[in-house]
């Protein structure tokens, strides 16, 4: 490799801040978006057999007892969860690539 190619310590820093950032905010919108769908699942999974219902009408039955709070139950958590666990990654990966370049 040509030494043009190399990036320097702030460069690098620059591309893993970024990297991060984008990392947890995907992170975090994904786990939004998927938390109701959990909480669905979740009271599905909860019922016995025989008050089991469809995937569309519990859906239904939580929207009318709780409206948009009820589908985003328990989502805080879930993000801060997420969110430390993409930084963790991130972290974790870049501990590993510095050893490797080295």
């Amino acid at each position: 490799m040509h030494a043009s190619t190399f990036r320097t310590d702030s460069e690098l820093s620059q591309v893993d801040d970024s990297y991060l950032q984008v990392k947890v905010i995907s992170d975090v919108v994904t786990r939004c978006l998927g938390n109701p769908f959990y909480v669905i699942k979740v009271r599905l999974q909860s019922k016995s057999l025989a008050q089991r219902a469809t995937f569309r009408s519990e859906a239904r039955s939580l929207w009318k007892e709780g409206g948009v709070a009820g589908l985003l139950r328990g989502v805080i958590p879930s993000v801060v969860r997420y969110a430390l666990y993409s930084l963790s990654q991130v972290c974790a990966c870049n501990v590993t690539f510095s050893f490797n370049i080295s």
